[in-house]
């Protein structure tokens, strides 16, 4: 197969993979409503098809079989080679202290700083701050004229 001929039916098998995709995310259960999107990217993505091998290899692998056999045996190759190591990496991320999982929970409810460092800015200072008209400081204990 040359590779205009692999693209051709990459193009093709990524159209079969998100058809199956799409309809196997909407019956599973396990998956909220919500969460669908990003299962669909997950389960499409190159990253993902990289994991079994290269991506447009993969995606080639599909279309050849639905060329030759049709779509249900497309889709019973990607039920056989694809889904379960998608069931294994989406286990993963959902388990309880899986660091996908923290680390998107502390972007969705953290501030861009640090508390400790908002609530040091805000906080007063321990020792009163005197002022001139041209300039501040801070705890020297007298004011500095500007020349």
């Amino acid at each position: 197969m040359t590779e205009e001929e692999k693209r051709t039916q990459a193009w093709i098998g990524d159209a079969v993979l998100a058809l199956y995709a799409r309809k196997w995310i909407l019956a599973e259960t396990s998956i909220a409503p919500k969460e669908r999107a990003e299962a669909f990217i997950r389960m499409t993505s190159n990253k993902f098809l990289s994991a079994i091998g290269e991506p447009t290899a993969m995606e080639a692998e599909i279309g050849v079989i639905y060329e030759a056999d049709g779509l249900e045996a497309a889709f019973a190759h990607i039920e056989e080679k694809f889904v379960p190591l998608f069931k294994k990496q989406q286990a993963k991320t959902q388990q309880p202290g899986s660091y996908r999982s923290k680390k998107k929970k502390d972007r969705a409810r953290s501030p861009s700083a640090p508390f400790h460092l908002c609530a040091a800015v805000l906080a007063k200072p321990p020792y009163p701050i005197k002022t001139s008209r041209h300039r501040s400081t801070l705890g020297s204990g007298r004011a500095k004229s500007s020349r």
